[in-house]
């Protein structure tokens, strides 16, 4: 029952266990790719702000690295189910610029690990789909927050 709720808050409808079929309708998935792109575009132009007040939502929360590391699955989720929704791999490369910035903030190994894991999945599937793989984990994250002697 849990699991119907939070399938069903996330536009994805998964039918009777019995029933083959997508998980998702297409327009529910394009529209939340649509509203993840937007929010994740405003939290993108924070990660070269992380010392002002702009910052203070990604270096002051550290429990948000997980709802990054549940939409970047959700993105891929979505691609496997519609190969066609290059929109998703996309949105994935630029939630993963975020989960790399805040896994260099807020070092945990299960969260590394999770994103690790996802950024091999995020890697596999662009290349299946001809797309540009991820950029390398320390790419996005800005030189004041990298460990010394990482580049």
């Amino acid at each position: 029952m849990c699991r119907e709720i939070i399938s069903n808050m996330h536009g994805l409808d998964s039918g009777p266990k019995n029933t083959p079929g997508p998980l998702f309708k297409r327009k529910q998935a394009e529209e939340w790719l649509f509203y993840q792109d937007q929010v994740i575009r405003r939290v993108t132009a924070t990660i070269h702000q992380l010392n002002t007040p702009e910052g203070y939502q990604l270096t002051r929360r550290p429990f948000r690295v997980t709802w990054f590391l549940n939409q970047l699955a959700i993105c891929l989720m979505l691609w496997r189910n519609d190969r066609s929704l290059d929109d998703a791999l996309k949105l994935a490369k630029s939630i993963l610029q975020i989960v790399d910035v805040m896994n260099a903030l807020w070092e945990c190994p299960a969260n590394q690990q999770h994103s690790d894991a996802l950024r091999q999945r995020l890697t596999e599937a662009c290349r299946i789909t001809a797309l540009e793989p991820p950029l390398p984990a320390n790419y996005s994250v800005p030189s004041f927050v990298r460990p010394s002697g990482s580049g």
